[in-house]
Parts: structure tokens; sequence; C-alpha cells
């Protein structure tokens, strides 16, 4: 399973499923996102409560919601610093709660960002992150918990030969979102 989600070397994950990425044109900037595995658990889902340009953002910390409904989970920021830029186009996006949001289907990872944000101490707070072959591993083992929890309620199984379904945690009732949520983004 962990091969239908995307883990690329050069992002630094945080466990809540919250990703940090440098970039070379600016690198007193960093660009902040959800990962594969959280949109295509969540699929196409609002975001509520952004920080605003200017305000400041506390690693591990909730950084915004995901909203679907009345089903939200907190996302926690992988990194402190303030925050610069937000993505407008994404989010102008994901508000006409389309069924395919192409930035986060596409690539999370680059277009996909929700936040750029100027870090506080990259350098030390690095150091809580995976990246490389650790995160891989991590990402292998949360796909592993995902599919034994894994029922006719989230979609085609393992077993039948199918992948997961983006989105599959929409299927639920709203106490099993919270629960299946609260354990996978830590929140």
């Amino acid at each position: 399973m962990v091969d239908w989600i995307r883990v690329p070397d050069n992002v630094l994950f945080h466990q809540g499923h919250t990703w940090v990425r440098q970039e070379a044109a600016e690198p007193e900037v960093v660009l902040v996102g959800m990962d594969d595995f959280a949109q295509k658990l969540a699929g196409p889902v609002g975001i509520r409560g952004n920080p605003m340009v200017g305000s400041h953002i506390r690693q591990g910390e909730k950084a915004w919601s995901l909203q679907d409904g009345r089903k939200s989970v907190d996302m926690l920021a992988p990194i402190s610093g303030e925050v610069v830029e937000l993505n407008i186009g994404l989010l102008a996006e994901l508000e006409n709660h389309s069924s395919k949001v192409g930035a986060l289907d596409e690539d999370p990872y680059d277009k996909g960002w929700i936040l750029k944000v100027r870090p506080e101490n990259f350098e030390r707070e690095r150091k809580a992150l995976l990246t490389g072959s650790l995160a891989r591993k991590w990402m292998e083992e949360v796909s592993d918990r995902l599919r034994l929890k894994m029922s006719h309620e989230l979609g085609v199984v393992m077993q039948d030969g199918g992948k997961p379904m983006p989105g599959m945690a929409k299927n639920i009732n709203g106490e099993e979102w919270d629960q299946l949520l609260k354990e996978f983004f830590l929140t």
C-alpha cells in the first residue's frame, strides 16, 4: 500500500502527516503542507483556521484544520515560524468542494503546498522530522496500521486486489472519523 503513497526524498515529514521542504530559490523560506497519506485518507476537504500572513505557527501545534461538513481534524505544524504566504489558488480550489483537487492529487509536495513559512530555527527543528529511508519506513508502518483497520466502509480492500480510495475516510461515520483521523494525525 505504501506504493500508493508518495514519499519523496527532498521532503521532511512530521508524524502528524504534514511536511516541510526548503526551496533553493528562497532558502530563508520553507513550504509546508499535508502529506500524500493525509490527502488520500481525508480526501478533498476544506481547510479551516489557516494562520494569516504574519502570524506564527509552532512545531507540533495546530496549524490548520481539515473540514468536511461536520467532520474535522486538526493538522499539526511541522516547523515553527512566521507565515509569509498562503497558497491562495489551492485554498480556492478546496473551497469549491471539488471531488478532485488537482494540486493535491498531482503532487502534494509541489503544487499542493499550503503555507510558506520563515522558520525560527530550522536546523534544530528538522531533527524531529523524518526524511529518506526513515520516512519511507514510517509511511510503510502507518500504511500497514491503516490496512489493518480497513473495512468495507473504507473502500476496496487490498485482499480484493484494489487500492484504497482517495478520501476513504469520508465514507465512515463521525465518531469513527474522529477516532481514525486523530490516531493518524496525532491530535
